[in-house]
């Protein structure tokens, strides 16, 4: 993985920007073969999951969280310096949030989460701790 555009990825998904986020992760995904692939997947998920509960369509926002929790539920609390259980539990907060009231399904921006991620050359796979 390139940890330019792993960082990149990020950024976008904290700045909101889940269209952007989902094509810099998926680019990623594609070329990647090790563990890392399956996190970017949960990751790419995520982001579409947060994409769709934006633009009203609560449930395919439901059906992607629920896809990216069960791959995220596979990897530490910190993986690729990524908070992943403050993640999973935070798309777990969003996806419980949607309900349903007496006027269909809810969505509270609000809830929306952000990457917590910190630069550790130890935390991360050897080919995204050098430096770019």
């Amino acid at each position: 993985m390139d940890r330019e555009q792993f960082e990149i990825g990020i950024a976008e998904f904290n700045e909101g920007r889940f269209f952007e986020c989902h094509d810099t992760f998926e680019a990623m995904w594609m070329e990647e073969r090790g563990e890392a692939r399956r996190f970017l997947q949960g990751l790419i998920q995520g982001a579409v999951g947060i994409l769709h509960a934006t633009r009203g369509n609560l449930a395919g926002a439901a059906s992607q969280l629920e896809k990216a929790l069960a791959k995220l539920v596979e990897y530490p609390e910190r993986y690729c310096g990524i908070d992943v259980d403050a993640l999973r539990t935070d798309l777990a907060a969003l996806r419980a949030s949607f309900g349903s009231g007496e006027g269909g399904l809810q969505f509270d921006p609000d809830l929306i989460p952000t990457i917590d991620y910190t630069h550790d050359p130890a935390a991360l796979p050897p080919d995204l701790s050098s430096e770019p």
